[in-house]
């Protein structure tokens, strides 16, 4: 069994993105990722730091699930049971190993509320649909 993010192989997995990323755009000064159980931003983390040692990286996360953001504000793992909220896939926790590697590379955790999150989705929804309509033949 390989645990979703608690496990090195999917933390390693998950900085290919980063790297991608850090390749076609050389020039990227900060890397935010969505907080969750923390695969895909450890990886990240490790990643962005080991290529670009002064990159800034933010994990924004939400109000009401903001376990992480407590964990780094306080050094030290929360692990709460978290609300309901619109980012639902959002809702795991740090594990010890995350916990670690994001207390060593990120600079912070950004809370947002449930209206922000709403407001930048649909944002992104009506900026994609309005510049990368396809015609229809």
């Amino acid at each position: 069994m390989i645990h979703p993010f608690d496990d090195p192989r999917v933390i390693a997995g998950q900085r290919t993105a980063a790297l991608e990323l850090l390749e076609d755009y050389s020039d990227i000064e900060v890397i935010i990722v969505p907080v969750s159980g923390e695969g895909l931003l450890s990886g990240t983390s490790i990643a962005a730091k080991g290529v670009r040692p002064g990159i800034t990286l933010y994990g924004p996360e939400p109000l009401i699930a903001d376990d992480a953001a407590r964990s780094l504000r306080t050094r030290r793992l929360v692990v709460d049971i978290v609300g309901s909220t619109i980012a639902n896939r959002l809702r795991a926790t740090l594990s010890e190993r995350t916990f670690r590697i994001l207390c060593t590379h990120l600079r912070d955790i950004i809370t947002v509320t449930e209206e922000a999150i709403i407001g930048a989705t649909k944002e992104m929804w009506q900026r994609m649909n309005t510049n990368h309509q396809v015609p229809c033949r």
